[in-house]
């Protein structure tokens, strides 16, 4: 086992112990919790203010509204709680004040996309602790059983059984360079 695998699986376990790591894991429950308790009220006042969009609508149809009126953006239900930042919610079209500067988020296509590729990176890098985790598992693994392995070559002394725990450690290094 290479000791850069060590070190990582120590991180790991370091990090697990970790006070930010149960702080951390207490607050996603308490977001979930929050968020059920609430998803209904939310959800109610999302489709009245969906309903004022369209009578506003028709108020512009109509031509009962100020001049240059612009009706504002319904919010789609579905994926309200993702809070995926391409989500209709985050959008403040319609609100055209001349003395309102549009948001740079909002206004610049690059800007926009800048977001997304961070948020993209983020996802990345948490898929990559994930990955050396699990990388750290399979190494305790395969240290594990290849120390299992020497230790029963130690004890054999039959000539069959040692040709098949020679195949066997064989296999086992030739799944640990692939």
């Amino acid at each position: 086992m290479n000791k850069l695998g060590v070190e990582e699986l120590a991180d790991v376990k370091r990090f697990k112990n970790s006070r930010f790591y149960t702080l951390q894991q207490n607050l996603e429950k308490h977001i979930g919790a929050a968020m059920a308790k609430h998803q209904g009220t939310i959800s109610m006042y999302a489709r009245k203010y969906n309903v004022m969009c369209k009578e506003m609508q028709s108020l512009i149809t109509k031509g009962q509204a100020p001049k240059n009126a612009i009706a504002l953006l319904e919010i789609k239900l579905e994926g309200l709680f993702k809070m995926d930042i391409d989500h209709s919610i985050w959008h403040n079209l319609g609100f055209n004040d001349a003395d309102v500067e549009v948001p740079r988020w909002l206004a610049d296509e690059s800007i926009r996309n800048g977001i997304r590729y961070w948020l993209e990176l983020d996802r990345c890098e948490e898929e990559l602790d994930r990955l050396r985790f699990e990388r750290c598992g399979l190494q305790e693994w395969f240290m594990v059983d290849w120390q299992g392995l020497r230790c029963v070559k130690e004890k054999v002394s039959e000539h069959s059984i040692m040709h098949q725990l020679n195949l066997c450690e064989v296999q086992m290094l030739n799944i640990l360079i692939k």
